[in-house]
């Protein structure tokens, strides 16, 4: 993903907001099923499908949200 500005403070606030209904535990692939396909702003015009930001993580169960958002930093 190409940033057209040096940062877009908004990205984690629409993560949150669109995961909103997610319950954990979930298993990654249950977590895909569910909002693979939802958009979230990436930047101020740009949008990505949340599967963008959970398939390159390299664990296959989160046990809360915190899990999963600590993982997801790891692997921007």
């Amino acid at each position: 993903m190409k940033m057209t500005k040096p940062s877009y403070p908004g990205l984690f606030h629409y993560i949150h907001k669109a995961m909103a209904d997610v319950e954990y535990p979930i298993t990654k692939a249950a977590l895909l099923e569910q909002i693979a396909d939802r958009q979230v702003m990436v930047d101020w015009e740009t949008q990505a499908p949340l599967r963008s930001f959970i398939e390159p993580i390299r664990c296959d169960e989160f046990t809360c949200a915190a899990d999963l958002y600590c993982k997801m930093i790891a692997f921007l």
